[in-house]
Protein backbone atom coordinates (compact mmCIF):
# COMPACT_ATOMS: atom_id res chain seq x y z
CA UNK A 1 0.00 0.00 0.00
CA UNK A 2 2.58 2.33 0.93
CA UNK A 3 4.91 1.60 -1.94
CA UNK A 4 2.08 2.23 -4.52
CA UNK A 5 2.74 5.70 -4.49
CA UNK A 6 6.58 5.16 -5.29
CA UNK A 7 7.97 6.78 -8.29
CA UNK A 8 9.72 4.20 -11.08
CA UNK A 9 13.06 6.06 -9.85
CA UNK A 10 12.48 5.54 -6.56
CA UNK A 11 14.86 2.68 -4.21
CA UNK A 12 13.43 1.13 -1.00
CA UNK A 13 15.88 0.33 1.69
CA UNK A 14 13.35 0.03 4.96
CA UNK A 15 10.78 -3.03 4.59
CA UNK A 16 7.80 -2.53 7.29
CA UNK A 17 8.21 -5.15 10.26
CA UNK A 18 11.82 -5.67 9.52
CA UNK A 19 12.45 -3.96 12.82
CA UNK A 20 11.97 -7.67 13.72
CA UNK A 21 15.52 -8.53 12.00
CA UNK A 22 17.58 -5.48 12.19
CA UNK A 23 17.70 -4.99 15.94
CA UNK A 24 19.50 -7.23 18.06
CA UNK A 25 16.93 -7.52 20.73
CA UNK A 26 14.05 -8.45 18.76
CA UNK A 27 16.31 -10.86 16.21
CA UNK A 28 17.06 -12.37 19.05
CA UNK A 29 13.65 -12.82 20.79
CA UNK A 30 12.69 -14.00 17.30
CA UNK A 31 15.13 -16.92 16.83
CA UNK A 32 14.33 -18.04 20.48
CA UNK A 33 10.95 -18.27 19.44
CA UNK A 34 11.45 -20.32 16.52
CA UNK A 35 13.49 -22.53 18.51
CA UNK A 36 10.49 -23.13 20.89
CA UNK A 37 8.45 -24.04 17.83
CA UNK A 38 10.43 -26.10 16.65
CA UNK A 39 12.00 -27.44 19.51
CA UNK A 40 11.72 -31.09 18.30
CA UNK A 41 12.50 -31.65 14.54
CA UNK A 42 14.62 -29.01 13.85
CA UNK A 43 16.07 -27.65 16.95
CA UNK A 44 19.82 -27.92 15.93
CA UNK A 45 19.39 -25.49 13.44
CA UNK A 46 18.44 -22.87 15.81
CA UNK A 47 21.97 -23.72 17.64
CA UNK A 48 24.30 -21.11 15.90
CA UNK A 49 23.81 -18.69 18.43
CA UNK A 50 25.87 -18.71 21.56
CA UNK A 51 23.67 -18.18 25.12
CA UNK A 52 22.24 -14.43 25.30
CA UNK A 53 20.07 -12.24 26.76
CA UNK A 54 18.61 -9.25 26.58
CA UNK A 55 18.33 -7.15 29.21
CA UNK A 56 17.09 -4.94 31.29
CA UNK A 57 14.64 -7.54 30.83
CA UNK A 58 16.61 -11.10 31.49
CA UNK A 59 19.04 -9.17 34.06
CA UNK A 60 18.40 -11.83 37.10
CA UNK A 61 18.80 -14.66 34.67
CA UNK A 62 22.08 -13.62 32.98
CA UNK A 63 23.38 -12.44 36.63
CA UNK A 64 22.55 -16.04 38.12
CA UNK A 65 24.61 -17.66 34.62
CA UNK A 66 27.61 -15.67 34.83
CA UNK A 67 27.94 -16.06 38.63
CA UNK A 68 27.76 -20.02 37.96
CA UNK A 69 30.08 -19.68 34.99
CA UNK A 70 32.90 -17.85 37.11
CA UNK A 71 35.12 -16.10 34.51
CA UNK A 72 33.19 -16.81 31.52
CA UNK A 73 33.66 -13.95 28.99
CA UNK A 74 30.78 -12.39 28.07
CA UNK A 75 30.01 -9.76 25.01
CA UNK A 76 27.53 -6.65 25.07
CA UNK A 77 26.27 -4.95 22.43
CA UNK A 78 23.46 -2.05 22.42
CA UNK A 79 20.47 -2.82 20.91
CA UNK A 80 19.86 0.24 18.47
CA UNK A 81 23.58 0.72 17.49
CA UNK A 82 26.26 -0.43 14.45
CA UNK A 83 28.96 -0.90 13.14
CA UNK A 84 30.87 -1.58 16.25
CA UNK A 85 29.47 1.22 18.36
CA UNK A 86 29.29 0.56 22.45
CA UNK A 87 30.32 -3.01 22.14
CA UNK A 88 32.18 -4.36 25.56
CA UNK A 89 33.85 -7.53 26.45
CA UNK A 90 33.60 -8.17 30.37
CA UNK A 91 33.74 -11.25 32.91
CA UNK A 92 31.64 -10.17 36.02
CA UNK A 93 27.94 -9.03 35.53
CA UNK A 94 28.57 -5.68 37.45
CA UNK A 95 30.60 -4.55 34.80
CA UNK A 96 26.89 -4.12 33.01
CA UNK A 97 24.38 -1.07 33.49
CA UNK A 98 21.33 -3.50 34.27
CA UNK A 99 19.31 -0.69 33.19
CA UNK A 100 20.68 -0.19 29.74
CA UNK A 101 18.66 -1.87 27.22
CA UNK A 102 21.29 -4.20 25.53
CA UNK A 103 22.30 -7.44 24.19
CA UNK A 104 24.73 -9.85 26.47
CA UNK A 105 25.82 -13.18 24.98
CA UNK A 106 28.51 -15.63 25.57
CA UNK A 107 31.83 -14.53 24.23
CA UNK A 108 33.33 -17.16 21.63
CA UNK A 109 36.89 -17.19 22.10
CA UNK A 110 37.51 -19.51 18.87
CA UNK A 111 34.61 -18.36 16.15
CA UNK A 112 34.61 -20.35 12.59
CA UNK A 113 36.33 -17.42 10.47
CA UNK A 114 36.39 -16.93 6.61
CA UNK A 115 39.47 -15.78 5.33
CA UNK A 116 40.81 -14.97 9.05
CA UNK A 117 38.25 -12.28 9.46
CA UNK A 118 34.45 -12.22 11.13
CA UNK A 119 31.91 -11.93 8.22
CA UNK A 120 28.50 -11.04 8.10
CA UNK A 121 25.61 -12.31 5.76
CA UNK A 122 23.00 -10.32 4.59
CA UNK A 123 20.41 -11.51 2.17
CA UNK A 124 18.89 -8.46 -0.28
CA UNK A 125 15.57 -9.78 -1.98
CA UNK A 126 14.36 -7.44 -5.06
Amino acid sequence: EQYCKLNPFQKVNHFPGSFGLGRKDLLIKNIMKLRRYHQTKFSSDFNFIPETFVLPGEWDLFKRRAQSLNGQMWIIKPTNKSCGKGIQVINKPSEVNKNKPCVVSKYVMDPHLIGGGEKKIRKYIF
